[in-house]
């Protein structure tokens, strides 16, 4: 009982910060070709069925590297919430990225992430060191406060 009681304040904690940082991202602008953003939609599991909502913040740190913050729900209301860092090439039309993440022994062990995405959708392959693979569809929602480098996010009018 306690176990769990931990767990779902480590979860409500960190939550809360998410909640908090896409709340704030709403009020500024965001350069329209750019990764870097926020972005929402959907996770499914090929290997289990398994699905539910994703919203991510993407920040870019430096050239090539992004920072990606994820919330996912599991069973409708569980959330789930991991980093990552992305490494990006841009051919003026189509972002590739890739990654790793170790997500712990609970959640599937260490994760690989590959996709691509333009101004407007971005898809995202993963597989799972518990041999889980499968997709992430999100699109770009307007606004976000950590997604631009120095000086070129501008609040909205």
């Amino acid at each position: 009982c306690w176990l769990l009681s931990a767990c779902l304040c480590l979860s409500l904690t960190g939550c809360c910060s998410f909640e908090r940082q896409w709340r704030q991202s709403q009020s500024y602008a965001y350069p329209e070709r750019e990764l870097a953003g926020c972005w929402e939609g959907q996770w499914h599991s090929d290997s289990n069925g398994h699905n539910g909502t994703l919203r991510a913040i993407i920040t870019k740190e430096n050239e090539g590297y992004y920072r990606a913050q994820f919330k996912a729900t599991f069973a409708f209301v569980i959330p789930y919430e991991f980093e990552t860092t992305l490494l990006v090439t841009d051919d003026g039309e189509v972002f590739t990225f890739e990654g790793d993440e170790n997500l712990g022994f609970l959640a599937g062990g260490q994760y690989v992430y590959r996709g691509q995405a333009n101004s407007v959708a971005l898809q995202c392959d993963y597989s799972a060191q518990n041999k889980d693979r499968g997709t992430f569809m999100l699109t770009k929602v307007h606004g976000c406060t950590q997604c631009c480098t120095a000086g070129t996010c501008v609040p909205k009018p």
